[in-house]
């Protein structure tokens, strides 16, 4: 059987196929945010911005793998994340839409060198 997260819990009861702290009910079953090939329960970036979901989530991702927590997660027996509290994603822009599903603003380069 499938173990994409390789935690012992095969994904067809695996409730967080990636360990990034987001339900994979919330992720979508088939979704593909950024095209990639790779769909969102399985994305530990759905949205290609170069940022980690658990990130852009809210969560906390001490060794920056894009892995909830530090160090390998250790699991329930239906494969989410020990310790771990599963809430609605951040949306700090408010607009509906989760973070982790939306590319943020492009950067703006502005030229001081008029100015010292």
């Amino acid at each position: 059987m499938a173990d994409n997260d390789r935690d012992g819990i095969p994904d067809d009861t695996d409730v967080d196929d990636d360990n990034d702290g987001i339900l994979d009910s919330v992720e979508g079953e088939d979704t593909d945010t950024d095209g990639d090939g790779i769909v969102d329960k399985f994305d530990l970036d759905s949205d290609g911005d170069g940022c980690f979901d658990v990130d852009e989530a809210g969560f906390t991702d001490g060794d920056g793998d894009g892995l909830l927590g530090s160090g390998t997660p250790e699991v329930t027996a239906t494969g989410g994340v020990k310790g771990h509290t599963y809430t609605t994603p951040q949306d700090a822009d408010g607009n509906g839409t989760a973070d982790y599903l939306e590319k943020g603003s492009s950067v703006t380069i502005v030229n001081y060198n008029n100015y010292f």
